[in-house]
């Protein structure tokens, strides 16, 4: 963007706006898995604390809750990465 100056030509312009539309879409699809991963991890974590006759039990620990963040944050970083490494393979060419 910096190399374009104040009057991008059309092929700039073009580019630009694919990396708006980009990083919405990678938004929009970070925030669905984070949410999707952080049902999973919730719910596995209630089922594990509501079945006691099932056998030994434990509550979740802080490193329980601490993996959890880290596969949420994770599965959030991961649509930024694949477009990430696909905007740099299209822009060596």
């Amino acid at each position: 963007m910096a190399t374009m100056g104040a009057d991008p030509s059309a092929s700039d312009q073009r580019e630009m706006r694919r990396m708006v539309e980009e990083k919405t879409s990678a938004s929009a699809d970070s925030a669905l898995a984070m949410s999707f991963r952080a049902a999973e991890v919730c719910q596995s974590m209630m089922l594990r604390s509501m079945q006691p006759w099932m056998g030994p039990t434990r509550a979740a620990s802080i490193s329980d809750v601490t993996h959890a963040a880290a596969q949420i944050t994770q599965a959030g970083l991961a649509p930024f990465h694949q477009r990430a490494r696909s905007n740099a393979k299209r822009l060596r060419r």
